[in-house]
């Protein structure tokens, strides 16, 4: 069965008008972190993006510059794979698709690669990277596809179900961008379609409509998900009754607390215990670099050295009264919060 076509030309949509269709299904970037693959979301962030619950520090306005040259170095990767690869041509496709039976299933294609010798087509998706995560595309003649991509990739098969694979394109930047460039192809697997089907329609039916929040997945990043729901509710000095099945989880939170406190503890006297070892061999060093054989293994010692850059909160203080528009101008407020649990006696248990 054919897609429908949702949305003929994706380019003439504002920012706002292409973020209302794409909370009308699951896209093929939402794929991957609904399936727990992605390092940068979760299902439950997915799931506040659907149901337009806002969760973000920044607006899209602020992420302008970076989308902005994202959708330039789209067609930049085109234009180096069309160089490298003369045997293929690349049309873009600016429509928004929709699964022929699944109505939330739709997606987004950078494009189209067709193979001119044979004239066989695939979907196209075109990547940067920086340098250190060009190794998860593995070397340069290796099949490896990140993870996250390859689900997204698959998810678009699905939905399209007119093409037999996928190919990728992925510029990394800041060395040998020739050398580094990246072509992969993936073919399309009906048993991983049928996986990813199923999870993403329990995520739409069984918590996007019935607006459930999903489960985290144990491998999640809880804290930056703890962050975001501070974004979303901001502050409230409120005191909000528990209900009690929470007991447990606080009981539990108490202990670790009691444990990570004994650890520290014991950390810091290891520490004292390194430095008293330390002490007679320093000394007996003068400020020279050791060694020590006993014929079977060999020992180093070295200073090993950390620099960093910071100004005293003293000559700040001076800064701000002597040039208080130049302490203004470079001076920035972070504010950190943590969470703090306490368990004290009711009053009745006092009085029993």
């Amino acid at each position: 069965m054919k897609p429908n076509v949702l949305v003929r030309d994706i380019t003439e949509l504002s920012r706002s008008e292409w973020l209302a269709m794409r909370r009308k299904g699951i896209g093929g970037s939402d794929c991957p972190k609904i399936l727990g693959f992605s390092k940068f979301s979760s299902p439950l962030e997915v799931y506040w993006d659907k149901l337009n619950i806002p969760h973000e520090k920044y607006s899209d306005d602020d992420r302008w510059v970076n989308k902005r040259v994202g959708q330039i170095l789209e067609n930049v990767v085109i234009e180096v794979f069309e160089h490298l690869y003369p045997d293929w041509k690349v049309i873009r496709d600016h429509r928004m698709y929709q699964h022929g039976s699944l109505p939330w299933m739709i997606a987004d294609l950078d494009a189209i690669a067709i193979h001119k010798p044979t004239g066989k087509q695939y979907i196209m998706e075109c990547k940067t990277c920086n340098q250190r995560a060009l190794q998860d595309w593995g070397p340069k003649n290796s099949m490896v596809v990140p993870l996250d991509y390859e689900f997204q990739g698959r998810h678009y098969m699905a939905v399209m179900n007119q093409f037999d694979g996928v190919l990728y394109a992925c510029l990394a930047l800041g060395g040998d961008m020739q050398s580094d460039f990246r072509v992969r192809l993936i073919m399309r697997d009906l048993e991983k379609e049928k996986i990813l089907v199923k999870e993403e329609m329990d995520f739409w039916i069984n918590h996007v409509n019935k607006r459930i929040d999903p489960s985290l997945s144990p491998s999640a990043d809880v804290a930056r998900i703890i962050r975001k729901i501070k974004n979303r509710y901001g502050k409230n000095d409120a005191d909000v009754p528990l209900p009690l099945k929470f007991q447990n989880q606080l009981d539990e939170i108490l202990q670790i607390d009691a444990e990570m406190k004994e650890l520290n503890r014991k950390r810091e006297n290891l520490k004292k215990r390194k430095e008293h070892l330390l002490y007679p061999i320093l000394n007996y060093l003068q400020g020279a670099n050791g060694y020590l054989s006993d014929g079977q293994s060999s020992y180093f010692i070295s200073e090993k050295t950390r620099s960093s850059s910071s100004i005293k909160s003293d000559d700040l203080q001076k800064m701000m009264i002597e040039d208080h528009d130049l302490y203004m101008k470079y001076v920035s407020y972070n504010e950190s919060g943590y969470w703090t649990v306490e368990k004290k006696a009711d009053k009745w248990d006092e009085v029993i």
